[in-house]
């Protein structure tokens, strides 16, 4: 007679008829680990079986529930950030504007047949019957385009501008 040695066979074996689903049941011997991983029933389905395989459990903070989508925004809110953008650029404009009047403000400008006096190193307004003033004749790009050369002239410079002569004479002359 032939004899083998074989090591004995561990677990339990499930001598009775599957159940009425037709999934079998595995039995786990007491004393060891449950079996880790997904079960034979979630990935095995019967013909006729209309059951999805369960779906994995949520992530950690995951709730399960989808998120539903960004509430649209409400017409006050696009309004009052319509009036921001509105008055920001009114304010931009409304600043430039100060700004150029001041500097145009700033700037000398004198007209035809008004009278001017030097003042330091500038020229200001004057009446005509002031003592050395003198009454504007022409204005002109350059020193050379005044009608009478031996006359005094003023250069009025500036910035981004062109530079503007004032050919002059005393105011007293006609």
């Amino acid at each position: 007679m032939y004899q083998a040695s074989a090591p004995p066979a561990t677990g339990i074996y499930q001598a009775a008829p599957p159940p009425a689903t037709g999934v079998y049941q595995a039995s786990v011997p007491t004393g060891a680990a449950a079996p880790t991983g997904p079960k034979f029933s979630d990935l095995v389905t019967t013909p006729g079986d209309t059951a999805l395989p369960s779906t994995p459990p949520p992530a950690e903070g995951d709730t399960g529930v989808p998120t539903p989508p960004p509430a649209p925004k409400n017409r006050r809110s696009l309004l009052l950030g319509l009036v921001v953008v509105v008055v920001v650029f009114l304010l931009a404009v409304a600043g430039t504007a100060i700004v150029v009047a001041l500097n145009n403000a700033s700037s000398t400008s004198f007209a035809v047949n008004s009278c001017v006096k030097q003042d330091g190193d500038s020229a200001k307004k004057a009446d005509c019957s002031d003592g050395g003033a003198f009454t504007i004749v022409s204005k002109v790009d350059k020193p050379e385009s005044c009608s009478d050369a031996g006359q005094p002239y003023i250069v009025l410079q500036h910035k981004g501008q062109k530079d503007q002569v004032l050919c002059l004479r005393p105011a007293n002359q006609k």
